[in-house]
């Protein structure tokens, strides 16, 4: 009896080791940590549809992305982009292609800036840079953080107008898919991520009849850039929708000759083709 209880326990050891084993082996092929979810080669190019959508009307066009350039830095090898495209307002895109691109431990990081596009007369335009923003992590659970960044900054004077910008640059995972449909395509192997920027600007000025400068809220804190983004393994970028919404503020009303003009925009990007190499 004795012999028996052990020999049904080796098998059932034997049976759940074996299991162990067949379950490794089927989910190796699929470990997102070994996926290139944004190759980096001279030359790789993709090419999408946008359309951009305002208050006032819907526009579509084409871009092409490309790799145009490799360079050494610190970071190792360090790429730039170029896109085709010269529609306004604000595209995933179009941050990619300002900036410099590099791959680390598992992440796509990006250092460059995001032009909001404001183009009001009242009020300068601004870049919002950063340094080593990660696109995404293939090692990141959903959900996570994966970059964030606090600024204060003072912007150049402006009509006798003292400006502070108040800013917060954030972006986090949005998981793994093992399928992903985009623009009627069917993608294995997707992970996705967010980018999403807030700013906050006040004024500083003397307006008549206080004899001291006062200030107020330009634009209150708030989310202005929201950009979701997916990268499908061994294509690159197949999907992107970003918006950009700037509501100025109704403290504006104090301050003559400033009326500003709410913003609105979303630009929707889908894949078309592409020519990639994977990196050796």
């Amino acid at each position: 009896m004795k012999y028996k209880l052990n020999y049904t326990m080796l098998l059932i050891l034997s049976s759940l080791l074996f299991w162990n084993c067949s379950s490794d082996d089927d989910n190796s092929g699929t470990n997102p940590q070994n996926q290139n979810y944004f190759p980096l080669v001279v030359e790789n190019q993709w090419n999408y549809e946008n359309t951009q959508t305002t208050d006032e009307a819907s526009q579509t066009s084409a871009e092409t992305l490309s790799v145009e350039s490799e360079s050494n830095t610190e970071n190792g090898s360090t790429y730039n982009l170029e896109s085709t495209s010269t529609q306004a307002g604000v595209s995933f895109t179009s941050i990619l292609s300002n900036g410099d691109v590099f791959k680390n431990d598992g992440k796509l990081l990006l250092s460059g800036n995001v032009d909001l596009d404001i183009d009001q007369v009242e009020i300068p335009n601004f870049d919002i840079n950063f340094e080593d923003l990660v696109v995404y992590d293939t090692q990141a659970v959903e959900g996570s953080i994966l970059f964030t960044d606090d600024q204060v900054l003072n912007l150049p004077e402006f009509n006798d107008i003292s400006l502070t910008l108040s800013l917060s640059i954030e972006s986090k995972s949005l998981g793994e898919f093992q399928n992903f449909d985009a623009n009627g395509e069917l993608y294995e192997n997707v992970i996705g991520s967010e980018f999403i920027v807030s700013i906050g600007v006040d004024a500083t000025t003397t307006v008549a009849p206080f004899p001291f400068p006062i200030t107020i809220a330009v634009i209150e804190f708030q989310e202005v850039v929201n950009s979701t983004n997916y990268f499908a393994n061994e294509v690159g970028l197949i999907q992107s929708e970003t918006n950009l919404n700037i509501s100025f503020s109704e403290e504006l009303s104090q301050v003559p000759n400033f009326n500003l003009e709410d913003i609105s925009s979303q630009i929707q990007q889908a894949l078309i083709d592409y020519q990639v190499s994977l990196e050796d």
